[in-house]
C-alpha cells in the first residue's frame, strides 16, 4: 500500500509540473560514425523543394582535431561542399527548425567527453538562406560551451534547447525572422 501510494504521488508530482517546466520536448536522433569515418545511418535532408543525400566522412586528424567533410550534389554541375576542423569530434542531426515544410541539418562540433559533460566548441547549421539557396549558416552569439553529454533537444517551439552541465541554465539556439540568422543565447526570441 505504501508503494502504491508512492508511486501516485510521484505521478501526481509530474503532472502538476508548471507548463513551462512541461513544454514539449522532443529529442532528435543523433547520426553517429562507423569506424571508417563514414555516417552508420542512412541520412537524407528534404530541402522542401529536393530532397539531398549528403556524403559525410570524418577523418582523424590526430590531437584534438578531426576533419569533417559535408558534401551533396546540388543543381546541374555545382556541388555543396563544407569542410570542418576545429573538433575532436561531431554530432549531426536533421531538424524542422523554422517550418515544418523543410529540414535543416545541425552539426556539432565536440571536445573531449569529460564524465557527463562535453565541449561545444562549433555550431552549423545547413539549410536555405534567405534567398533560397542551400548554404552553410554560423549561429550569432555562439561561443563554446560545456554542455550535458545527451542527444539534441527541440522545444515546443522548434528552438535547440542546450543543456548547461553544472549550472542548470538552458542554452537555446533559435531562429530570428528579424535578422534573418539563427542565434544562441539564454532566451529564445519566439
Amino acid at each position: 500500500m505504501r508503494k502504491l501510494f508512492h508511486v501516485v504521488l510521484l505521478l501526481g508530482l509530474l503532472l502538476a509540473v508548471s507548463p513551462a517546466a512541461a513544454e514539449n520536448r522532443h529529442i532528435m536522433q543523433r547520426y553517429s560514425f562507423n569506424e571508417q569515418g563514414l555516417l552508420s545511418t542512412h541520412l537524407t535532408i528534404d530541402f522542401g523543394y529536393d530532397i539531398k543525400t549528403p556524403q559525410v566522412e570524418k577523418i582523424s586528424m590526430g590531437g584534438d582535431r578531426s576533419l569533417l567533410l559535408i558534401t551533396f550534389p546540388l543543381t546541374g554541375d555545382r556541388i555543396f561542399t563544407l569542410p570542418l576542423f576545429n573538433s575532436l569530434t561531431y554530432s549531426i542531426y536533421k531538424a524542422n527548425l523554422r517550418d515544418s515544410s523543410y529540414e535543416e541539418l545541425v552539426v556539432f562540433g565536440l571536445g573531449k567527453v569529460e564524465g557527463t559533460s562535453v565541449q561545444v566548441r562549433e555550431v552549423c547549421i545547413i539549410g536555405l538562406n534567405q534567398a533560397g539557396e542551400i548554404s552553410a549558416m554560423p549561429v550569432k552569439n555562439f561561443s563554446q560551451s560545456k554542455v550535458r553529454n545527451v542527444p539534441m533537444q527541440l522545444d515546443g517551439r522548434r528552438n535547440i534547447m542546450l543543456s548547461a552541465d553544472k549550472s542548470g541554465r538552458t542554452y537555446y539556439i533559435y531562429w530570428d525572422p528579424v535578422a534573418g540568422e539563427f542565434a544562441a543565447g539564454d532566451r529564445p526570441l519566439n
